[in-house]
């Protein structure tokens, strides 16, 4: 009796993820369309979806069109009063937080600035995640926080397995920040949470599989295969940063040698134009001297995006993937540049995968990472584990 149980709340719960994902999908529907939709019984779509109003996930809205019979009782997310918090743990010098609803609408945004060391991160993320449950009481309910972090780690057991930048490694950052509010956390390589915030609401949804690449101080890439995040062996994928391109190239700081990093990282991006220029500019610079049309200046840049081109190429080639999306900084550029991206991808694509792989830019942009931390929160409650 205690197995069959369990086997039937395991229904229950399976059914009502099902339920909860038509409505997510079709953003207002009935009852009844649910049930023709999921093949569930009327019963069933009914007491699953009195269940996710009281939780609070769901509305009725009104009546919709009558086909004949009685006005069908419309259904959409309640999406203002389920709420995440996503943190953006990637940047060099601030860390920035985002209140977000079930619909991954930013409803606000704050930064700290930090020292790098934990003490400060910590401090300053929970500041952040403070102003902004504060916030939410006047909104709705914080289920949950999210945190993308430029480093390897492991997202089942929430460690923090090596970050070049930041002081994060081994000092349990996850589980402090649970104890401190009281609230389940999740922490994920910042590629990863950006690539997952862009297929589920950006330029990656409606694919299943999708190459997120995104340029800072390095170079990383998030993957999704068959709709899931792609990890390895050991948590370690995405690395294009550190994919040979250039066999007698320089050494790169990896250990290896020729790494694309070597040849278009921002360090060296910058080495390239005060070389070309005489001058010593930080990106933000050199992306307005690119806009301006400075030719020394867009040479280096059309470099850059040449070689993105055959990164991106190559994945892709390799993974067979639907999408490519860029992020970054290099999202700054604008459109012309996307161009040249893609001339330089066209050309080294199979010819087959050419009218089948879009690439574009991440249409959350520099949101991507902190969004993405809070998609790690809402993907459990469409899992209906914290609701």
């Amino acid at each position: 009796m205690k197995r069959e149980a369990i086997d039937m709340q395991a229904v229950k719960k399976r059914n009502m993820e099902v339920v909860l994902d038509c409505i997510r999908q079709n953003k207002t529907i009935s009852r009844a369309s649910i049930a023709q939709m999921t093949s569930l019984t009327r019963a069933t779509v009914s007491s699953l979806v009195e269940e996710l109003m009281k939780k609070g996930v769901i509305c009725e809205i009104g009546e919709g069109e009558s086909n004949g019979g009685r006005k069908p009782v419309l259904l959409e997310l309640e999406k203002d009063r389920s709420l995440a918090i996503g943190i953006d743990l990637a940047d060099e010098k601030v860390i920035r937080g985002y209140l977000c609803n079930l619909e991954a609408c930013v409803l606000e945004k704050v930064e700290y600035p930090y020292e790098n060391n934990y003490i400060s991160i910590f401090n300053a993320a929970a500041d952040i995640i403070m102003h902004l449950l504060e916030s939410a009481n006047h909104i709705g309910k914080v289920l949950g926080i999210g945190i993308g972090a430029a480093a390897l780690v492991n997202p089942q057991s929430g460690e923090v397995l090596f970050s070049a930048n930041f002081d994060i490694k081994g000092v349990q950052l996850v589980q402090h920040i649970a104890e401190k509010f009281g609230l389940p956390v999740y922490i994920e390589n910042e590629s990863n949470a950006a690539a997952w915030a862009e297929k589920e609401y950006g330029n990656g949804k409606g694919f299943r599989n999708v190459f997120y690449l995104s340029k800072g101080k390095g170079i990383g890439s998030g993957i999704i295969i068959n709709g899931n995040i792609y990890y390895g062996g050991f948590y370690g994928s995405g690395e294009i940063g550190h994919m040979m391109m250039d066999s007698k190239g320089l050494k790169c700081s990896c250990g290896a040698v020729g790494c694309l990093e070597t040849l278009i990282g921002q360090s060296r991006i910058l080495e390239r134009i005060k070389k070309q220029t005489g001058r010593t500019l930080n990106i933000t610079e050199v992306i307005g001297g690119y806009l301006n049309g400075e030719s020394k200046i867009r040479a280096v840049v059309n470099y850059e995006a040449e070689y993105l081109g055959k990164a991106i190429a190559a994945a892709s080639n390799l993974l067979n993937v639907e999408s490519v999306i860029l992020g970054g900084y290099i999202t700054g550029y604008g459109s012309e540049f996307l161009m040249t991206v893609r001339k330089h991808f066209y050309s080294y694509i199979m010819n087959y995968y050419r009218d089948k792989i879009c690439v574009n830019f991440a249409k959350l942009g520099k949101d991507a990472v902190g969004v993405g931390g809070a998609a790690l929160v809402l993907r459990q409650i469409w899992k209906m584990e914290i609701i």
